[in-house]
């Protein structure tokens, strides 16, 4: 009987499980495939609302739960963390010995993990690399150290295989995926309105926000500060918000902290982790989405849907014409809200706005790539380009 191709799974992200989803469940249909899947980071943390529920959910089998106590409260305590998760995960990789590792995204915990998979000598697919993003963040370097790790690299769109191209890989080794976003956004049964206004006690009958800020890593201990001039906005705009919390890098405790002190606002709905279906449901319906998410870049295109970036945390990442950036100023905040629900010129350039993320294909193919270079001699033989 043939050998089925073995990919291991990494996922310490709620936002990077999400992507991720379509892609395992391709696999695990594919009888020429089998998976192992390896969860930890704020998946299993009760403050960032205990994600891994989620994906157990899903019917998605989880094979190990790595805890390495995500707090998202410092530089140092991401030191720790991905040490941990390093330490934690080398003897999962030794038993499993898979032909690939799957790692998505530019998350610390993605990067450690990436590690311990190089210098096992496994093979590491990157879903996601080439993007940009020069707001002050980390997530740029640790993309693009994962990206010279990777044996494979499956990118969104033709700019960011060009990137990948700059930092010396062969071509053969970049394929244009899509984003597995438009993927999900296509294929998964999202909710009606009704159902949101029933859960969540908001009415659509009257403009509603969704929002997530996300701390930026090289000014983390600004968060507070800056999530403060966002929820003034949101306040004077009067709107009904739904405002999800934050990832578990350094500053999210902090914008956490300040979101306590909002909490007896009545038009502000604050929810732990809304989960993909969810989230996505809201996006498909709300006047704008807030905040300095990627998803406000990725996945508002598809749906039409308004969006304000605020700040530098996506700088330089590619966008369509949906999207508002401003500066953690209260008064541009609102002023672009105001645009989102009454601008009729702007408006129109959200309708039409083009996604530009592929045609939701995207796991079909990495799991015909995958089986077509199995056992590829040159995966771990690189040369520079």
């Amino acid at each position: 009987m043939k050998k089925r191709v073995k990919v291991l799974f990494f996922t310490g992200n709620r936002s990077e499980y999400g992507l991720l989803a379509p892609i395992i469940k391709r696999v695990s249909n594919d009888s020429e495939m089998e998976y192992r899947l390896i969860v930890s980071g704020a998946h299993l943390s009760k403050k960032y609302g205990n994600t891994v529920e989620e994906i157990e959910n899903d019917g998605i089998n989880i094979d190990y739960k790595i805890d390495i106590e995500s707090s998202g409260s410092s530089d140092v305590d991401i030191v720790f963390e991905a040490s941990d998760l390093i330490r934690k995960i080398g003897p999962i990789l030794t038993r499993e010995m898979p032909d690939y590792f799957f790692v998505l995204g530019d998350r610390y915990e993605t990067f450690a993990a990436a590690q311990a998979a190089f210098f096992c000598k496994i093979p590491i697919v990157h879903s996601g690399g080439g993007n940009v993003t020069q707001g002050g963040c980390l997530d740029d370097t640790i993309r693009h150290l994962i990206t010279k790790m990777s044996a494979l690299h499956f990118v969104t769109c033709e700019v960011n295989g060009e990137n990948i191209k700059k930092l010396g890989e062969e071509s053969w080794r970049i394929l244009i995926s899509g984003s597995p976003a438009v993927e999900t956004v296509l294929s998964e049964n999202l909710l009606s309105m009704k159902s949101l206004e029933e859960e969540f006690g908001v009415s659509f009958n009257k403009p509603v926000i969704l929002f997530t800020q996300h701390p930026v890593a090289s000014s983390w201990e600004a968060s507070r500060i800056q999530v403060r001039e966002s929820l003034k906005a949101l306040q004077e705009t009067g709107y009904q918000v739904i405002i999800t919390y934050p990832n578990t890098d350094a500053g999210g405790a902090e914008i956490i902290e300040e979101y306590k002190e909002w909490f007896e606002y009545d038009k502000f709905i604050f929810v732990e982790n809304l989960g993909r279906i969810k989230y996505l449901s809201f996006m498909k319906y709300v006047n704008a989405v807030v905040g300095n998410s990627s998803s406000g870049l990725l996945e508002t295109p598809i749906f039409k849907t308004p969006t304000v970036n605020i700040g530098n945390r996506q700088k330089g990442r590619i966008r369509s014409t949906n999207v508002i950036d401003v500066d953690y100023s209260a008064t541009e905040i609102r002023n672009a809200v105001d645009r989102c629900i009454n601008d009729s010129e702007f408006l129109k350039l959200v309708k039409e706005s083009v996604n530009p993320f592929g045609d939701g294909q995207t796991s079909r193919i990495i799991v015909d790539t995958l089986k077509e270079y199995y056992q590829k001699e040159s995966l771990l033989e690189k040369e520079l380009k």
